[in-house]
């Protein structure tokens, strides 16, 4: 094969890939699916006007109410102002009083009532239907909704009146509960505060040593214990050595023979040991009693030291001088010591009050802010009864005229409402937004192939040209009907020709060099315009004199060309696959500078066609055609179809498939081009375009104006240069 024959690989074609939603490609979407957009828009849109015209028309009339100091004290500065606000709601509130809702439907039969009694749902409409709105300064207006516009006014005009008669004693009632209940709240906040204070005396109280303002007295203290101690544990240290003196000297007189008996030695051993432990513990402590108590008895029951020196020696005297002086430091150690247990028991106390004042401090700055707090409320709630209390000595004091009518109701000439044309234009938007969405979502479920750009971003071969949409009619021409189809010889002059020679030129570029050439036109399915693509396309391609061009119909099931021609039905291919060495004159019909060879054969005949044109009888045929035309085109069957269009794609140079935008389905052309992986030069024909929502109906508009001589042409100041 020729190096400038192109062969599709596999996987040579992709998905199409994403893209944002640009305006243009969303008006050309809009514009492709006008009517599911136009018809929910119509739809929608009579729908709203229907209700609007079935809709009752409402009358709503209105009082206007003013407060009675805007007459009597409007030009007194210091008057008193009513809180315009208070006022409303207090309006508010009555008119909502079920008691009057109730009477007033009752006196004007607005609702039917069930068993005598007024239904809830009926209160509640009841409600909706009146208005209350300040119009002004002391101003306020009372307004009712009804169908029956006298009635409107009628209903007003009661509700105002209620209003009136109703309003002075429900603000009473309002002002002396108010004052009640601040009255409550103040004395509820005074008896807290009463008992917060009574809090904070007690925990003074209970904490008096340890409280911040006695903290430098506790450090004083402290201080005065240290030195104390000081001087204690000298005179401790004095008597221990003391005592000490004396034990090493009464030993020595031990030693000398002056001996003590036993119960002596061991009534020594037990001051001695009562010594350590009153160092170590308390008096209170079970081992010092346990100690105390056995020297006790030892020396009650006489065990008094006799000596072996014998009475009255010097050696006994000084020994027993010794023995007491012993026992005399002893008492004062014992004294000392309880001195100083009580001069650290006193500084440890000091020391736990002085620390735990940070604690007691923070305590009572809590208990302090919330006081502090509860103060201000309560000065503010104070305040407040004040004001509530002087708020109903004036609500005591008014002669009960606080609101009069400035302008009564007046029975309305035009109802309020419903403002049709508000609804039309809100029926006419909410369409709108539903055909959009309609339209997007039949644009996503919509899987065919609309413009050249998504056709060669989908399947990634040239697109020749776009052919855009013919107007189906049959034409008089000569003695046979030719279809505007055709519009080679329909409308030569047109742009649709235009696009056709178009075709033929690049297919004349694209083979040159190379005679004869077979170009196989088929598409996926029927319906996409094959037929009329290989009709148009021959015409094209004849308009050149110094080459033959033949359209050979290879649809032997389903022939189609010789209609397109207006040409009656007569032998062809079918006959000629039958004799491939006949003569092709018989065979040839003649079509301006086109020759045509129809697909021949009964309508009733039953012929294997693959099989026909599998055989080397079509092999034979088409070696014959290439020796006497330049260009045989070929109109095939469809390729999913039917099995033809594969058997002729092996005997052609060039493939053209026909694909019809926004009809063919992606899925069939990705089936159509799995089926052609082998098929030369394939290329992709875009049939059917809808030239005003693409870039180039501008291209249509022009040369419709500029260069189709059978068109009707504008003035030329209209057209421009």
């Amino acid at each position: 094969m020729d190096a400038t024959h192109e062969t599709l690989m596999p996987g040579a074609f992709a998905a199409e890939p994403a893209h944002g939603l640009s305006f243009r490609r969303a008006i050309t979407m809009l514009h492709r699916r006008r009517y599911w957009l136009l018809i929910p828009t119509l739809l929608v849109a009579l729908c709203f006007a229907a209700a609007a015209y079935w809709m009752p028309p409402k009358y709503r009339s209105t009082v206007l109410l003013a407060s009675g100091a805007v007459v009597t004290r409007d030009l007194d500065e210091t008057a008193p102002v009513l809180d315009v606000q208070r006022q409303l709601i207090g309006i508010s509130e009555v008119l909502r009083r079920r008691s009057l809702v109730e009477g007033v439907i009752r006196e004007f039969g607005l609702y039917p009532l069930s068993s005598g009694e007024v239904r809830e749902v009926d209160l509640e409409s009841m409600e909706s239907r009146i208005k209350v709105r300040v119009q002004g300064n002391k101003t306020f207006s009372v307004s009712f909704e009804d169908s029956d516009r006298r009635r409107a006014a009628a209903v007003a005009s009661r509700l105002a009146t209620l209003v009136i008669e109703d309003g002075a004693a429900e603000r009473f009632r309002k002002a002396d509960a108010t004052n009640t209940f601040v009255e409550s709240q103040v004395e509820q906040l005074r008896a807290k505060l009463a008992e917060q204070e009574r809090e904070v005396e007690r925990y003074k109280q209970r904490w008096l040593r340890e409280l911040p303002e006695y903290q430098p007295a506790n450090l004083a203290l402290y201080g005065t214990g240290q030195e104390q101690l000081e001087h204690t544990d000298e005179v401790i240290a004095e008597h221990e050595s003391r005592r000490a003196a004396i034990v090493r000297e009464m030993r020595d007189l031990e030693q000398q023979g002056v001996r003590a008996k036993p119960a002596d030695s061991r009534l020594e051993e037990l001051r001695m040991t009562l010594a350590q432990l009153r160092k170590r513990y308390t008096d209170e402590h079970p081992e010092v009693a346990r100690v105390r108590d056995e020297i006790e008895t030892m020396e009650s029951s006489g065990g008094g030291g006799t000596f072996a020196a014998g009475p009255g020696s010097p050696l006994q005297l000084r020994y027993l001088q010794l023995a007491a002086e012993a026992d005399a430091v002893e008492q004062r150690l014992r004294s000392a010591r309880s001195a100083r247990s009580q001069v650290l028991e006193q500084m440890s106390r000091a020391r736990r009050q002085s620390d735990a004042a940070p604690r007691h401090e923070t305590t009572l700055a809590v208990m302090q802010r919330e006081y502090d707090n509860n103060r201000v409320q309560y000065d503010a709630l104070v305040k407040r009864l004040q004001e509530s209390s002087l708020a109903l000595r004036l609500e005591k004091a008014d002669d009960g005229a606080v609101l009069r009518v400035v302008e009564p109701a007046r029975v309305p000439l035009q109802p309020y409402a419903p403002h049709r044309a508000r609804i039309l234009i809100l029926g006419v938007l909410v369409g709108l937004g539903m055909g959009v969405i309609a339209a997007f979502f039949a644009e996503q479920a919509d899987t065919s192939l609309k413009d050249i750009d998504e056709v060669q971003r989908f399947t990634g071969l040239p697109v020749l040209t776009s052919i855009p949409s013919i107007q189906s009619k049959r034409v008089r021409r000569g003695d046979t009907g030719t279809q505007s189809t055709v519009v080679m010889a329909t409308d030569p002059y047109g742009h649709v020709a235009e696009q056709y020679r178009i075709l033929a030129t690049k297919l004349r570029a694209r083979t040159a060099g190379r005679r004869p050439v077979v170009i196989l036109v088929t598409s996926p399915m029927g319906g996409e315009g094959k037929t009329t693509t290989s009709v148009n396309l021959s015409l094209a391609l004849s308009e050149r004199t110094d080459e033959s061009v033949i359209l050979v119909d290879a649809d032997l099931r389903k022939a189609g060309v010789h209609r397109f021609l207006g040409r009656p039905h007569g032998k062809g291919l079918k006959e000629l696959l039958a004799n491939p060495d006949a003569d092709l004159t018989s065979f040839l019909r003649r079509f301006d500078n086109l020759h045509l060879i129809q697909a021949g054969g009964a309508p009733s005949t039953e012929v294997s066609a693959a099989g026909d044109l599998s055989s080397q009888h079509a092999q034979r045929i088409f070696g014959r055609l290439r020796e006497r035309f330049a260009y045989i085109v070929v109109d095939a069957p469809p390729l999913l179809a039917m099995a033809e269009s594969h058997i002729l794609q092996h005997m052609a140079d060039l493939v053209l498939l026909v694909v019809r935008a926004g009809l063919t389905p992606k899925e069939l052309v990705l089936r159509a081009l799995e089926s052609l992986e082998e098929a030369p030069n394939l290329s992709v024909i875009l049939n059917d375009t809808d030239t005003t929502t693409t870039a180039y109906g501008y291209v249509y508009r022009y040369y419709e104006s500029h260069y189709n001589p059978t068109a009707a042409k504008p003035n030329d100041q209209s057209l421009g240069a």
